[in-house]
């Protein structure tokens, strides 16, 4: 018998907790990885580690960024749906996982800003490459909204 007040370890309840955990503690975590990846880019003069080609040359003015719509954008290298994040999705109600992680949060802990609209295709939207000053952001193309 389970004991009570314990969750079960695939349920929405735990996976919820353990999100909660994990950006309550976020900012210890990004120091934690700082502490562990000493050579890594950084975005600025803060904590958080990124790949050196998202950061440009030099800062850019806002009325440098141009965006545009793709419609046939490339496909995402990750998706979330892959047989590795099964571990960290979730069971929905009929025991079935969620079939990706942005599903779980979308289901289960959507952020304040969530934004759900764009084109009536069915199909995600997702940003196309952002330009500024001849310099492109890489990891633009690949993100979905």
């Amino acid at each position: 018998m389970p004991h009570a007040g314990r969750l079960a370890p695939d349920s929405p309840e735990r996976w919820r907790a353990a999100r909660a955990g994990l950006k309550r503690r976020r900012h210890l975590l990004t120091q934690a990885a700082g502490r562990l990846y000493p050579d890594a880019a950084r975005v600025g003069a803060t904590t958080l580690l990124c790949r050196p080609e998202w950061i440009p040359a030099q800062p850019l003015g806002l009325d440098e960024v141009r965006l545009t719509w793709a419609e046939h954008p490339p496909a995402a290298a990750v998706t979330g749906t892959e047989p590795a994040s099964a571990h960290v999705r979730p069971l929905r109600a009929d025991g079935s996982r969620y079939p990706g992680y942005a599903d779980a949060i979308a289901a289960l802990d959507p952020p304040e800003l969530f934004d759900t609209t764009g084109p009536a295709t069915g199909s995600s939207p997702r940003a196309s490459p952002v330009e500024a000053g001849g310099w492109t952001c890489p990891w633009a193309a690949t993100s979905t909204a």
